[in-house]
């Protein structure tokens, strides 16, 4: 099943609690999202484009 061992102890976990329903796949709420805040992403993207300038 290409899965860990601890995915399927909680598939099996929300099967006898929830059924067949329990266990079909939830779509992530944050998925696509960025979990680093704006500000931070673009200092490194800024920093990464202009290199290691004066070793900054």
């Amino acid at each position: 099943m290409n899965k860990s061992v601890r995915t399927i102890q909680r598939y099996v976990k929300q099967w006898e609690e929830n059924g067949l329903l329990g266990i079909l796949q939830n779509n992530r709420a944050d998925k696509g999202s960025y979990r680093i805040d704006p500000r931070l992403q673009d200092f490194i993207l800024k920093t990464y484009r202009e290199g290691n300038k004066g070793s900054k």
